[in-house]
């Protein structure tokens, strides 16, 4: 007999990431995940590190990446940034966080509602 385990949802999780080359006109890509295990596969040079240098920045690391790959990244993208909806504890918040500092606003995050429902962003 198996028995079946009822596991929480995570208490914090990106939902959606979405990458700017300029905000709000020029949409790259918006990423969707599920809560869980999120599989990201891809052939070499494919993007996968920096998916993950992305979500690390969104979530407020200042060390997602080398010096030498940021400034490769604010190069090609410095009028964009990083939209994300991320749920913390049952709670979805909008996060920006731009490339370069150089807009009128820098880093944000609003709490928006509950997250039984995906926001629709773009």
């Amino acid at each position: 007999m198996t028995e079946t385990v009822c596991r929480p949802e995570p208490g914090i999780f990106v939902r959606r990431l979405s990458i700017y080359r300029v905000y709000p006109s020029e949409l790259l890509r918006t990423i969707l995940f599920e809560t869980g295990v999120n599989i990201v596969a891809g052939g070499h040079n494919s993007g996968k590190t920096t998916l993950y240098r992305f979500l690390r920045y969104l979530l407020g690391d200042k060390e997602y990446a080398d010096k030498g790959v940021k400034k490769a990244i604010k190069t090609k993208l410095s009028d964009g940034g990083l939209l994300g909806e991320v749920v913390v504890n049952g709670k979805a918040w909008i996060v920006w966080r731009p490339f370069e500092q150089k807009m009128d606003w820098g880093d944000a995050a609003v709490i928006v509602s509950d997250a039984d429902e995906p926001l629709h962003l773009d």
